[in-house]
């Protein structure tokens, strides 16, 4: 979000502060709905993950990481990467996860733009870095809130030749994310100057980190020998790819052998579709060019565009352009062979007439997270929550079995900079990392219903019992709404729902 870093300065410049303390934006949730604040102020949290308890871990961008337990800042923090995470310009420590089985091992996952030279100060941002991956175990002591930094793991980016190229201020790295499978999905920026066209030659002091074949700025998300620009599906236990990655050539440690999918400008945000085929179907916002952010459903092996298309359409200057590999001309050849996939949303930069659907801007997409099962009522419940940074707004997108946009709801206005999101293990509730904001907000339902009520007629009663019958076995297109627990079946314990919640 190449906008993020003069925004965060304008935000802390223009705050209102009255009594000591800020005066934070008013998010304002429809009727139904309560928006409840989770953390105390956190200094530029980037992204958060949750332990199974309830525990929230927040990545700050200069390298920070701080727990927060029952609405408190934990004294000590998880860890202080400060001086190896380089946070000039939109770098620093913007991906975090915790191992589904944090309870049992305690291990953390961090994603960061290492400082070229340790230590304060960093470098300026326009000077070449690469992006890494760390595992962290956390201290049987401490319940995992404090990082044993004896037991660390480079999982990607051990060296500079290793790593995600970071070329320029921005287009760094993204999010962490877990399939469904236990595999670890990356998500990486193109590392190209973003002011005007990059189609190499721009960015000299990169090729210290990667192969001078690599340097062709911006069509370095359409070579699939650059692990820049893409969605990479990882093991995280040694960040090999994995055999049934669409690219496997056979060797597990080459970079084609880690792609999922591919052609990316910034997807800063992805999320991962729950109770779909392993790893899972993912939906990525890409953070626009010249004209319009675009969210994209991203099937396996998608070549979603960059730089070719932004949005629907041809994007300005590239596709003339003739890099020695990597070109437009190659798009859906056999040396770039994935299909070109276009956005189910577009949001126009300043005409709301032109985004897809109408009728909104859109100025950085921070995609989201499915809110879970029936926790929600229509027209939110098993909707796609994403923030737009700049605007402001939450919206939620419907889609259908075949990952097809049914509508696009409005949820939300006032989110000062919202970044990441994610779902609160104890409530079901979908929540919302604010950078600007410096906190965590919780969307809370006040509307009083159950899951069993398929239906939502306000009683649970023979028609939802006809759904959980009519709907008996395998979802054949998820989301069910006969599956009422989410686990991918309507079997016997969603029969069981409907007997207990009878009436």
């Amino acid at each position: 979000m190449e906008l993020s870093h003069s925004l965060r300065a304008f935000g802390a410049a223009c705050m209102c502060v009255i009594g000591g303390k800020s005066a934070h934006a008013v998010v304002t949730v429809p009727p139904g709905f309560e928006a409840i604040v989770m953390s105390p102020a956190v200094n530029e949290p980037t992204a958060m993950a949750f332990a199974p308890d309830g525990r929230i871990f927040i990545a700050q961008k200069n390298g920070i990481v701080r727990v927060v337990q029952d609405g408190q800042l934990l004294p000590t923090p998880f860890i202080d990467l400060r001086p190896e995470v380089g946070d000039a310009g939109d770098r620093g420590l913007l991906g975090i996860a915790l191992s589904p089985e944090f309870a049992t091992n305690r291990q953390v996952y961090l994603l960061y733009t290492v400082d070229q030279i340790e230590g304060a100060p960093d470098e300026p941002p326009f000077e070449a870095s690469y992006g890494r991956l760390t595992r962290y175990t956390g201290t049987i002591a401490s319940n995992g809130s404090v990082a044993n930094t004896t037991l660390r793991a480079v999982v990607l980016g051990q060296s500079p030749l290793t790593g995600i190229p970071v070329c320029w201020t921005t287009h760094t790295v993204g999010a962490l994310r877990w399939g469904h499978d236990g595999s670890l999905l990356v998500s990486t920026g193109d590392g190209a100057r973003f002011e005007g066209m990059d189609d190499g030659d721009q960015t000299p002091g990169c090729l210290s980190y990667m192969p001078d074949s690599h340097d062709i700025g911006a069509f370095r998300s359409q070579l699939l020998d650059s692990p820049a620009g893409k969605i990479l599906r990882i093991n995280p236990s040694n960040g090999n790819g994995l055999a049934d990655n669409p690219y496997f050539d056979g060797d597990l440690t080459s970079v084609r052998s880690k792609i999922w999918v591919y052609g990316l400008r910034n997807p800063f945000r992805f999320a991962v579709r729950p109770g779909t085929p392993a790893p899972g179907e993912i939906f990525v916002s890409d953070v626009g060019w010249n004209t319009h952010e675009e969210l994209s459903y991203a099937p396996v092996g998608a070549n979603m565009g960059w730089p070719c298309y932004e949005s629907f359409f041809d994007s300005p200057s590239y596709p003339q352009a003739t890099p020695p590999s990597g070109g437009c001309s190659t798009l859906e050849s056999p040396g770039n062979p994935g299909v070109v996939t276009f956005p189910l949303i577009s949001g126009h930069h300043s005409n709301p007439a032109n985004s897809v659907p109408a009728g909104f801007l859109g100025q950085a997409f921070a995609c989201g997270v499915f809110s879970p099962n029936n926790n929600y009522p229509a027209p939110f419940r098993r909707g796609l929550f994403v923030g737009d940074f700049i605007n402001g707004w939450i919206k939620v997108l419907q889609v259908d079995g075949d990952n097809n946009l049914v509508a696009l709801h409005h949820f939300a206005t006032g989110a000062d900079g919202p970044t990441d999101f994610a779902i609160d293990p104890l409530t079901g509730d979908v929540c919302m990392l604010e950078l600007l904001g410096s906190r965590v907000i919780r969307f809370h339902s006040t509307v009083e219903f159950s899951p069993s009520d398929i239906n939502q007629d306000g009683v649970v009663n023979v028609d939802d019992l006809l759904a959980v019958i009519n709907g008996w076995g395998p979802c054949q297109n998820p989301p069910c709404d006969s599956d009422i627990d989410g686990d991918g079946s309507t079997n016997v314990d969603d029969l069981l729902q409907i007997i207990n919640n009878w009436g």
